[in-house]
């Protein structure tokens, strides 16, 4: 990844609006990714793009901002420091009009070139110092104008930035591993590049109806259709190597005869494979997305036979570049130097009657020995006859061979002919597999047909695990959320057989009741049940089945998300300080068609400046942006915003049992299902005993909580009594008179 930056100070203020572009680059795929945005101070949308890209090596230069420094360095990517000479917007625009204009096009009319003048400059500028570092190790063929993508930062996506990703754990669980992650439970692919196409659906889910409902008619029918197509498209997706990868090292021309003739093997296979299957197909298969993939995979693999039946299997297996084609009549070189070594071979052979009348014998051949061709044997007791101009190769006790003047020179002629051969054919299969390459991204596409099969079949086998169903989606003003006897996609895999997971409903809708304010016992599933409603709601903008009796959810344009408690020390970010950059970045960015979850916001502070900011947040999503929110909290204050918003808000606990309620601290059993009004108390003494402190620091933390407890009803106890007395009209006039009295 490649990273350039300006600032530049807004009118009117000391403030700095921070431009930044990033251009990413896999070799070994040949995807190219590129963008242009203006970042805040905590680089929130840097930091959401080294998340989803996760880039190996950062080139950057060496003057960048204190902010964009930080967050390079705490990435795990290696950093390349270039000159800054080579981020100057004029040369880049110069090389990179020179690397993208077409062949036989000027500079100022290839449309490649036009088009990428249309990039912001510093997007131009990162091309710029990407291909000049691709130079360096001759990669940068498979950077090409054809194959390029933004990053999907635009409507067609819903955006799930940095903090989504991680506290969702969508790509890693919260230890860091692939285990336990959204992706680990989705990904039943077959092949890698499926695997591919499947983190990119997940980190880049869709917006577009028509598409996802696409996606979900095709998981249908492959679910319930008893056609053999859909178990021969199966098979046929079983033991394909990594033919992305395979195209990619063709492009770069670091592919071998072997290896090009296996990447041609396989798509011929699968050309062949699919145009056998299309007829039927088109017959059996009722999805329209299941009937293009097969039909247009097989017009964009159609060149492929001639490239194959053109190509010597023997030769390209031993990697023999001159019997490598069948035919080379498209190179004159090699077909002349192949006529000379035949007129060569034909002297040898028309040499034969001379050297058998020299030697007195019926009949002569030339033996080979050691790799030494055209050689003349004959036995020892007969060398006498042998003419004192003939040259000895090589002897033995038996026989002596030798090479007569004439096979001599035109055994030299024809190594000489031999060595320009190797080199005209070299030049011959350059040439073959750069008209092979001219095809790169119609086969490239073709890739992705099957990798989009892949990851259907692969939610294929998602939708078969107990109790998953096919998701409405609806695309209007009104936003829903609404799902019958959900659960974590995640969690009960990683149960035991015996185990079981509570479903929980959910009720959600923009112009009815929008939040949840969830409230309960540590450690009863408050969190857990947030991320099941985030997680399904991602699961139906792939296009997936949903672990629920049933489901119905509006397009999204966003999902947010701020839980747990950590900090950033490298990056000089404290756990409030963190908490509250990440709720300044929801604030900022959530809109009515929005999903926010928001778990024990202010917990990093003292109580009353924690309740407060939670409380004002609240208020805000509620009155303002008014988007689909959960709310977690242990704040008694916040759960009165019920009162305050009848109909739009409403209070739910994780329900619980409480056992010897004498005793201190109680003993809990949590039921982990979500029940309507709020929890009076946290139970924060139950997890302590459930943690082992020892039974001396319980007891006294025990009366040290009831002490609080009594001290913090009677406050409250006082405050409505007062509240009672003054909204009295008694009490109300008596303290009006007395205000005047005085007043006089």
């Amino acid at each position: 990844m490649c990273i350039a930056e300006s600032a530049e100070t807004v009118s009117n203020s000391q403030q700095k609006s921070t431009h930044l572009a990033v251009v990413a680059f896999d070799p070994s795929t040949g995807e190219t990714v590129y963008d242009a945005f203006e970042d805040g101070p905590c680089r929130e949308e840097l930091e959401q793009h080294l998340e989803h890209l996760d880039p190996a090596e950062i080139l950057a230069p060496h003057s960048l901002s204190q902010e964009t420094e930080r967050l390079v360095k705490c990435s795990h990517a290696r950093v390349e420091r270039l000159e800054d000479d080579l981020y100057n917007f004029t040369n880049a625009l110069v090389q990179v009009a020179s690397f993208f204009s077409g062949h036989g096009d000027s500079e100022s009319n290839s449309p490649k070139f036009q088009a990428m003048t249309d990039l912001p400059p510093l997007t131009v500028v990162c091309f710029s110092v990407l291909i000049h570092h691709l130079k360096q190790f001759g990669l940068e063929q498979a950077l090409r104008a054809d194959g390029l993508r933004s990053f999907a930062s635009d409507s067609r996506y819903l955006q799930m930035d940095a903090s989504v990703l991680r506290n969702l754990e969508v790509f890693r669980s919260i230890v860091g591993s692939h285990k336990g992650s959204l992706f680990w439970a989705l990904d039943h692919t077959r092949t890698k590049f499926g695997s591919r196409l499947l983190h990119e659906w997940l980190s880049h889910p869709l917006r577009d109806l028509t598409i996802l409902q696409s996606r979900q008619e095709a998981i249908s029918e492959l679910l319930h259709s008893e056609s053999p197509v859909v178990h021969q498209l199966q098979e046929l997706l079983d033991g394909i190597p990594d033919i992305d990868r395979g195209l990619t090292t063709c492009i770069h021309q670091r592919c071998g005869p072997s290896s090009l003739y296996a990447v041609l093997q396989t798509l011929g296979k699968l050309q062949t494979d699919l145009q056998s299957l299309s007829a039927l197909a088109e017959q059996d298969l009722q999805s329209s997305l299941l009937q293009d993939l097969i039909k247009n995979t097989v017009q964009l693999l159609s060149n492929i036979q001639p490239f194959l039946q053109n190509l010597n299997p023997m030769a390209a297996r031993n990697g023999d570049k001159t019997k490598l084609l069948h035919d080379y009549s498209a190179f004159p070189a090699v077909t002349k130097r192949l006529e000379q070594i035949s007129a060569v071979t034909r002297q040898l052979q028309d040499l034969k009657p001379g050297i058998t009348r020299t030697l007195g014998l019926f009949r002569f051949d030339y033996v080979t020995v050691s790799g030494q061709e055209f050689l003349i044997e004959i036995k020892q007791n007969q060398k006498k006859s042998i003419p004192s101009s003939w040259r000895k190769i090589s002897e033995t006790k038996q026989v002596v061979r030798y090479r007569s003047p004439e096979v001599d020179t035109c055994v030299k002629e024809l190594n000489r002919l031999r060595e320009h051969l190797v080199v005209d054919c070299h030049a011959a299969w350059l040439s073959f597999v750069t008209e092979f390459n001219a095809h790169y991204f119609a086969h490239k596409k073709a890739i992705k047909n099957i990798a989009i099969l892949d990851v259907l079949f692969s939610l294929v086998e998602v939708a078969k695990q107990e109790s998953y169903c096919k998701p409405t989606l609806v695309d209007m003003e009104e936003t829903v959320i609404n799902i019958e006897k959900g659960r974590h996609p995640v969690i009960p895999l990683l149960f035991s057989a015996d185990d079981q997971f509570v479903a929980n409903d959910t009720e959600l809708k923009s112009s009815e009741e929008c939040c949840m304010i969830l409230s309960g016992p540590n450690m009863g599933g408050k969190s857990c049940y947030i991320r099941q409603v985030a997680l399904i709601a991602v699961m139906a903008h792939i296009g997936s089945y949903v672990p629920a009796k049933s489901a119905t959810i509006s397009i999204l344009d966003s999902v947010f998300v701020r839980m747990g408690a950590r900090d950033e020390l490298l990056q000089g970010r404290s756990t409030l300080m963190l908490e509250l950059t990440e709720a300044s970045v929801i604030l900022r960015k959530a809109t009515f068609r929005s999903l926010v979850l928001l778990d024990e916001l202010g917990r990093g502070t003292s109580s009353c400046d924690g309740t407060s900011i939670a409380i004002a947040t609240l208020y805000h999503l509620l009155t303002q942006v008014q988007c689909l929110t959960l709310f977690v909290t242990h704040y008694p204050a916040v759960m009165e915003l019920e009162h305050q918003y009848v109909g739009r808000a409403r209070n739910y606990h994780m329900a619980f049992l409480v056992h010897d309620k004498d005793e201190s601290p109680e003993e809990l059993t949590f039921l982990y299902e979500v029940t309507s009004g709020s929890a009076g108390r946290s139970y924060g003494l139950n997890v302590a005993r459930l943690a082992n402190l020892p039974p001396l620091i319980l007891q006294s933390a025990s009366k040290k909580a009831v002490m609080l407890e009594s001290w913090a009803n009677s406050k409250c106890f006082t405050r409505q009594h007062f509240q009672r007395l003054w909204q009295s009209n008694d009490l109300k006039g008596s303290l009006e008179a007395l205000g005047r009295t005085k007043c006089d």
